[in-house]
């Protein structure tokens, strides 16, 4: 990795892309617990360089945009306002 990816990455980071609170490292097996859901019941474990890797694909390539909008904001709902349509 280079310098300027490994600045990418560490930038990336500072915020976190998911809540610490729900991370848990399970000793006895050496792997990483996540718990996941609605009121976090679901647990999955997995080894760390597989965590590592899942966390890791989420950083966009540089120049990525990465937002998406739906609904009212579509450019494709957008588009039909401006022409008069009606979507009711």
């Amino acid at each position: 990795m280079t310098k300027p990816e490994a600045e990418r990455v560490g930038k990336y980071m500072i915020r976190p892309v998911l809540a610490l609170e729900r991370l848990m490292f399970l000793e006895p097996e050496g792997k990483i617990g996540y718990r996941y859901g609605q009121d976090a019941a679901g647990l999955e474990t997995m080894d760390y360089l597989e965590f590592i890797g899942r966390v890791t694909s989420h950083i966009p390539d540089k120049g990525q945009v990465i937002v998406r909008y739906y609904n009212l904001y579509a450019n494709a709902h957008r588009g039909k306002v401006r022409k008069g349509e009606s979507l009711l």
